[in-house]
Order: structure tokens, then C-alpha cells, then sequence
């Protein structure tokens, strides 16, 4: 499939994203500026009443692809792949509050995945970044892209998520490993899961976050691409212990049904590699799906199951 898609990339995107892949020669393509008219690029903070969140955009056209990274990190910063999708539509990035390294205002109570959803609704709003739109979600970022394409089935047109974290795998491991005093010092392997748990400097609430999602509609036959890491723990070095490793990557992969139960059509891609959960390592099949998602809406009809 991947080296499918990118032959269509290389082929076919200079002509199918600008008159139709596989149309009649008249098939016309509408490219409506965003932010600004004729604004290729944008860098900033964006007041969404009374806060600021800071965004990046590159490119101009639609469906505009939005990115959300994952638990803890700043905004997601997927250069090459970013470059490559901002010659042919809109890309934007942007940084959670409270994110390591993070450019956004600081938030102080605890925060949940409706409140990160309502974010980037002010955000994409106020600076002009409308729908439809196409998200991809890496690790907690899929949590939230997959709550926010469940509030917006009609404006969201492709789904894909690199390694989304399951409702409730965190409080499993947690479960699994038997912790019952988050105040005792945990060991050097546990000491991530422990992090998660408290959302660390993202002051995150992954139990109410998981009850929001699991309250959530269906995303009826919106297209959804999950693409998930054989090992995805590998790369977690403070995991010394190799059978600790593999049980806590088994909840891991039992807990991706929750996603096939809420997109039936969902396409699966499992990449064999020891990156982990690292996205880099998936970027050109990322690319390759988005590509695809973007001649279907705009050689066709819109969102395609």
C-alpha cells in the first residue's frame, strides 16, 4: 500500500490535486485561501479569548490538514512531511497549553480532551482556518482528534491516527503493575507510566478523558486510518525488562478495539520497525494516506467511507 500511494504521490499529485486524478479533463479544483488571502505561511499566537495558543500554517487549499502531537510534547513538528503536504493544501500545527517546551499560555486547573477539543475549535475559528478539514493525531493527540471528529462528522473528512493511546491503558498499566501509592517512589521503569498518569506538566486528566470519549457517537463513515508500531514500546529505554515490556505493549494493542468499534470502516496499518512511538518513522505512510484522502474529496464527492 505504501509504495502504492507513493507512486500516486509522485505521479499523480501535480495533476490529480489540480484538474483530477482519473476524472474528465473538465474536473475543476476550488481552492479557497485561508487566514489571509494569498498567505502561504503563518507563525503566531493567536488570542482565543483571554489566552493565547500559538500556531503555524503552511500552504493554501482544502481540506486543511491539522496536526496534534502527542502526551507531554510540544506541537508535533513533522518538517519533511509538513513541506511535502503544504505544495498541494493547507497544514497547520499548533501547541496545546502546557505542553513541554511549549509556545501556548500556561493553564492551571486540570485539563481533559473536550477541553483541548474546544481549543483548537477557538483556535481554528479565530484564525480563519475553516473546514473541512483532515486531522491526524499522534499518541494522546489521537485521544483528542478522534473526540473532535466525533463532534464534527460534517466537517471532517479523514481521520488518521499514528499510535493513538487507548482510552483507559494508562490506568490499566497502572492496574497491571499493581501501584497503590503514587507518592512512593517508583522504580526507573515505572517512573514514565507514573508520569502519564499525573499528565506531568500538561496537568492532564486521562480518566475524565476517557470517559469523554467513551460517551462519544460514532464516526459513522467518515474514513480513518489508524497506523500503529508492531513494538511501540520499544524505544521506551526506561523499560529495562523485556517481559515487563511486552505485557504492557499487549494492553496497548488490545486497547486499539476501541477505535474499530467507533469507525467501522477503519483501516489498520501495522509498521514493523523498532522506532516505538516514534511518528517520524511513519511520516511517508502518513503522507501517502493524506494524499489519498485529498484526491478523494476533491476529485469526487466529499468524504468517502
Amino acid at each position: 500500500m505504501t509504495h502504492l500511494l507513493g507512486r500516486r504521490f509522485a505521479v499523480c499529485v501535480a495533476t490529480a490535486l489540480l484538474a483530477g486524478c482519473g476524472q474528465t479533463s473538465d474536473a475543476v479544483l476550488v481552492v479557497k485561501p485561508v487566514i489571509d488571502p494569498g498567505q502561504m505561511s503563518f507563525q503566531g499566537r493567536v488570542d482565543i479569548g483571554g489566552r493565547k495558543l500559538y500556531l503555524e500554517c503552511a500552504g493554501i487549499g482544502e481540506p486543511a490538514v491539522i496536526f496534534d502531537a502527542g502526551l507531554q510534547n510540544g506541537g508535533w513538528k513533522p518538517e519533511a512531511l509538513v513541506a511535502e503536504l503544504a505544495a498541494v493544501t493547507r497544514v497547520c500545527l499548533y501547541d496545546r497549553a502546557n505542553t513541554q517546551n511549549g509556545r501556548s499560555d500556561q493553564v492551571q486547573e486540570a485539563r481533559t480532551s473536550q477541553d483541548i477539543v474546544n481549543d483548537l475549535e477557538a483556535l481554528l475559528d479565530v484564525a480563519g482556518v475553516h473546514p473541512p478539514w483532515i486531522l491526524v493525531g499522534h499518541g494522546f493527540g489521537g485521544m483528542n482528534m478522534t473526540l473532535f471528529a466525533a463532534q464534527h462528522t460534517d466537517q471532517v473528512t479523514g481521520l488518521i491516527l499514528m499510535d493513538p493511546l487507548p482510552p483507559n491503558t494508562v490506568e490499566r498499566w497502572m492496574m497491571m503493575l499493581k501501584y497503590s501509592d503514587m507518592s512512593a517512589a517508583p522504580t526507573a521503569y515505572d517512573r514514565p507510566i507514573a508520569d502519564l498518569t499525573h499528565g506531568v506538566t500538561e496537568n492532564i486528566d486521562l480518566a475524565a478523558s476517557t470517559e469523554q470519549l467513551r460517551g462519544m457517537p460514532g464516526l459513522g463513515r467518515m474514513p480513518v486510518r489508524l497506523i500503529a508500531a508492531s513494538r511501540p514500546l520499544d524505544s521506551w529505554t526506561a523499560i529495562p525488562d523485556a517481559a515487563v515490556r511486552e505485557r504492557l505493549t499487549q494492553v496497548w494493542k488490545d486497547g486499539r478495539e476501541f477505535y474499530s468499534r467507533v469507525a467501522p470502516g477503519i483501516r489498520v496499518f501495522e509498521v514493523d520497525d523498532d522506532s516505538g512511538l516514534a511518528a517520524s518513522a511513519s511520516e511517508e505512510l502518513i503522507r501517502d494516506e493524506v494524499v489519498e484522502l485529498l484526491i478523494r474529496y476533491r476529485t469526487c464527492c466529499g468524504p468517502l467511507a
